[in-house]
């Protein structure tokens, strides 16, 4: 989820809450090694919790024109995430954000603002072969 709660690293930040056994949720907790001091949001996870996409302004700090498609890996679903990079093949110079990944990670609809659309924020589909 995204929160702009106090406590966080940026403006947005990405945060984590653990399903517990009778099926409430805990407290949000920060996703490790993945927020800034700037605007992160939009988070979806492959379905083998070892991947992860947001939208992020870290590349230009500029909410209003600078969110991009940002990644990062784990080796285990305990371990904080890393490897922190941008995915250009995903990028315009307009706004993007992910929204869904497939469970096979193939495919990936995201929200972008590029030109070709019908206007606004529209959804976009981006394939990678398996």
């Amino acid at each position: 989820m995204t929160s702009e709660r106090p406590g966080g690293a940026g403006s947005f930040d990405i945060y984590v809450s653990t399903r517990t056994g009778n099926g409430s949720y805990g407290p949000p907790q920060l996703v490790p090694g993945i927020n800034w001091q700037g605007y992160d949001v939009a988070a979806v996870v492959t379905s083998d919790g070892l991947t992860i996409y947001w939208g992020s302004n870290r590349g230009t700090g500029d909410p209003i024109q600078g969110e991009d498609v940002w990644r990062a890996t784990r080796s285990t679903t305990s371990a904080a995430f890393g490897n922190v990079a941008e995915v250009p093949e995903l990028n315009s110079a307009f706004n993007e954000h992910p929204k869904w990944i497939s469970p096979d990670g193939c495919t990936l609809y995201l929200t972008s603002e590029r030109p070709g659309g019908q206007g606004g924020r529209d959804i976009w589909e981006a394939r990678r072969p398996m």
